[in-house]
């Protein structure tokens, strides 16, 4: 009979050479924002973050908004869960000053080719860019609405949804999410401890939702702040690319990307009953 430690050896040869090169990347995102030295340093004035709870729309606005060289949308560069605010966009600078854009998982060519919001893995590819003195550069990351009570002056566009609608869309999403859980990283190491006390799945969920956007709450009506409805884009995407354009002082309006309109996937009964059982869903318009 095979020995213990034998067997633990034969079931981490099992796992797959892409898993354990993703475990090893997760394991490299080292930063843990509670361990940073405060007063965090402030990015430059033409960068700002794109956040919100996950499936709240931040893929969309970040495709939605680069429109170069006004604007450079980088969509979840994993440096963004190693390096400090201000350390993070000095770097994409740098990169951009090359004429390339190597970071980021937004599909440059198939936005310019016909509108559409594709992932792909970080730095995969390389793109021609073109920027100015004055671009600006927007990362999005769910998660840095973490940095919001200790960046004063960086502007955050913030992404909102129903809370049915952001749970229907944990359910089917793979990996932590599904499990109302985030990235396992340091960055979300102690979000995840608290919410790993919930034994409910579907309270875990909801949990996660309304944890993110007390913080948002908190700190909507700054200056630097601006939060963007998923169901805008629905009602009136001009509306919502010219609100944004009016919060960061360039026209923004002519977008690359199709936007559909979104579909409620949750029939109104369950969209009530989830909305009244969220902590933060009627002060967030819900």
């Amino acid at each position: 009979m095979a020995s213990v430690g034998t067997a633990l050896r034969d079931a981490a040869r099992a796992v797959s050479p892409g898993r354990r090169r993703y475990q090893r990347l997760l394991a490299s995102c080292a930063l843990d924002p509670t361990t940073l030295a405060l007063p965090l340093a402030e990015p430059g004035p033409n960068d700002l973050i794109i956040c919100g709870c996950p499936r709240s729309g931040t893929a969309l606005l970040a495709a939605a908004l680069h429109q170069p060289p006004t604007m450079i949308s980088v969509m979840e560069p994993w440096d963004g869960l190693k390096l400090a605010p201000e350390r993070l966009f000095s770097s994409l600078r740098t990169e951009l000053d090359g004429g390339q854009l190597v970071r980021g998982r937004l599909d440059l060519d198939a936005l310019r080719i016909d509108g559409s919001v594709t992932w792909q893995p970080d730095g995969d590819r390389s793109y021609t860019v073109e920027t100015t003195a004055d671009t600006l550069v927007a990362v999005k990351w769910p998660t840095f609405w973490q940095y919001l009570p200790h960046l004063h002056t960086t502007r955050f566009l913030v992404c909102v949804r129903h809370p049915a609608e952001v749970l229907a869309s944990f359910v089917t999403q793979p990996g932590r999410l599904a499990d109302g859980l985030e990235y396992d990283v340091a960055f979300n190491r102690d979000l995840n401890r608290e919410l790993g006390q919930i034994a409910a799945l579907d309270e875990r969920r909801l949990a996660l939702y309304d944890r993110v956007n007390h913080t948002v709450l908190e700190h909507r009506h700054r200056a630097n702040v601006h939060l963007v409805h998923y169901e805008d884009w629905q009602n009136d995407t001009p509306q919502v690319l010219d609100r944004v354009s009016d919060f960061l002082g360039r026209d923004l309006t002519r977008s690359q990307a199709v936007i559909e309109s979104p579909n409620q996937s949750v029939d109104q009964a369950d969209r009530a009953a989830i909305a009244s059982r969220s902590t933060t869903a009627r002060a967030l318009g819900y």
